[in-house]
């Protein structure tokens, strides 16, 4: 499995968890209550995959200087 696989895996956990978590609230708290919270748990998968990326970009500049074609 791929990064790129594992990542679309967890944000379709985390948004079918939101969905769940939305309906069962959504009798006892606001609306902008729940719209917080899936901000905030649809927020804590953008760093993964900012360092996913930052991670990537490394790993072809390394293989681009082994291979002798410089980096770009």
């Amino acid at each position: 499995m791929k990064k790129d696989d594992l990542l679309y895996f967890l944000r379709l956990v985390i948004g079918l968890l939101m969905g769940v978590v939305s309906g069962f609230l959504s009798s006892s708290f606001p609306w902008f209550l729940i719209g917080i919270l899936g901000i905030l748990a649809y927020g804590a998968t953008i760093p993964l995959s900012i360092r996913l990326v930052v991670e990537d970009t490394s790993a072809k500049k390394r293989s681009a200087i082994i291979n002798g074609i410089g980096t770009y």
